[in-house]
């Protein structure tokens, strides 16, 4: 036994050194992982920026909608979710994604996803007997989910492409083929479904301001918390592509 020495065959140093030369790899293997996620990370950074031709008009869209959103959508979202009872917000939500949910059929139709179609049919139908006309989402209750499918949708099962990112005013941040595709759904929804009864047409604008307090008052703790970024555009713009891709 080398008690107290200093000699290489001495098992206690020979641990210590293992040890040693075990910490200093695992450290240079991080610092090597930390290098390569930041090399990536800003690969990615670089990509994203490269999609933004408009940047410039699109900060400053960032900007007015900022404010907006500040005056006059905040506090019609805050009176919303303070006086609206949550049971009835998830009425209204129910009953205006139903109103949706064709669409969601048209789409799978589109993209020959057939089960897909089948089963926003039956989710349509369970919710629109069963659920109080789409009141209660009773489908949901029995595990039958399915996130909404539209135009742009189709077109990403098609291969088209995001294109440039967008920051259209009020509505928020976009990319060309998510807009595309709102704009053909809303055409869709407005126009051909029900083009012999216009009557109708003057009640879009409550299911289309229904819809966007819901969806702004889904998002308003992300909202928050990107305001509190140096940089909250740019954060935005990745969480919308991280989200979208």
């Amino acid at each position: 036994m080398c008690s107290g020495c200093a000699c290489d065959r001495c098992p206690q140093n020979t641990i210590a050194r293992i040890e040693q030369n075990f910490e200093t790899k695992s450290i240079n293997a991080l610092d090597s992982v930390k290098e390569e996620t930041d090399i990536v990370a800003d690969e990615e950074d670089d990509k994203i920026e490269q999609l933004d031709p408009f940047e410039d008009i699109n900060r400053k869209i960032f900007v007015f909608n900022m404010f907006f959103d500040k005056i006059f959508i905040r506090p019609i979202v805050g009176f919303y979710d303070f006086f609206i009872p949550s049971c009835v917000q998830s009425f209204i939500t129910n009953a205006v994604d139903l109103s949706f949910s064709y669409l969601s059929i048209v789409n799978s139709l589109l993209q020959l996803e057939f089960e897909k179609a089948i089963m926003h049919t039956t989710r349509s139908a369970l919710n629109l007997t069963f659920g109080m006309c789409g009141v209660v989402d009773v489908s949901d209750k029995i595990g039958l989910r399915i996130e909404f499918d539209g135009f742009g949708k189709t077109m990403k099962h098609w291969g088209v492409p995001q294109g440039c990112f967008l920051m259209i005013p009020i509505i928020g941040p976009s990319c060309t083929r998510e807009s595309l595709g709102m704009s053909v759904d809303a055409a869709i929804d407005i126009f051909v479904l029900d083009p012999k009864h216009m009557k109708w047409l003057k009640y879009k604008p409550i299911k289309f301001g229904l819809d966007y307090i819901n969806r702004r008052n889904a998002y308003s703790g992300a909202i928050e918390e990107i305001e509190e970024f140096f940089d909250p555009y740019a954060i935005m713009r990745k969480f919308y592509y991280e989200k979208n891709k």
